[in-house]
């Protein structure tokens, strides 16, 4: 097993990181590398266009009105080190962000600008914003946009509330 050394042969659209003892760190181009299990750990990445589908958030835009937005940001890795060393879980922190970039946006623009007239400003924007905030970890972000947008409704649902009294509910709800 661990004792005898292994041969990995890291691909063109990878990049690695060979974890070495004293916890000196050593950053693997494309090609084939020999380490030993026992006193290495080695972890590889593609660095190739990915896209991460951002989860969707209901925000406020700047004129106040509730929407619903979910978000796509496509990207690749350009710093190994900072993505799998200085990252405990790099898709969080990329989704994380890209939902912060997201959040940003939509709340600095009003409903007309992001349904109407100014998409493909809102799209810049937006691959502006999460470009500044992912650099640090190793991201390029090639473009970021709105996937999904809807004004969100508030509904009221007549005689919930003595539904709820009859049937001696614990569910809490916003009145």
């Amino acid at each position: 097993g661990k004792l005898f050394p292994r041969i990995r042969n890291i691909k063109n659209n990878e990049r690695a990181v060979k974890f070495l003892p004293g916890g000196k760190v050593k950053v693997l181009k494309p090609g084939i590398t020999l380490y030993w299990p026992i006193i290495t750990f080695l972890d590889s990445v593609i660095v190739t266009r990915q896209v991460l589908n951002l989860p969707v958030q209901t925000l406020m835009t700047a004129d106040m009105h509730s929407v619903i937005v979910s978000g796509s940001i496509v990207y690749v890795i350009n710093d190994v080190y900072k993505y799998l060393v200085e990252n405990f879980d790099a898709i969080d922190s990329i989704n994380e962000m890209g939902c912060a970039a997201v959040r940003v946006v939509v709340t600095h623009s009003t409903l007309e600008d992001i349904q109407f007239n100014k998409g493909e400003e809102i799209d810049k924007d937006l691959t502006e914003t999460a470009q500044e905030m992912l650099q640090s970890f190793g991201i390029d972000v090639a473009y970021a946009r709105l996937t999904d947008f809807s004004k969100a409704r508030v509904v009221n649902i007549v005689g919930l509330d003595a539904f709820l009294k009859k049937n001696n509910s614990n569910y809490s709800y916003l009145e």
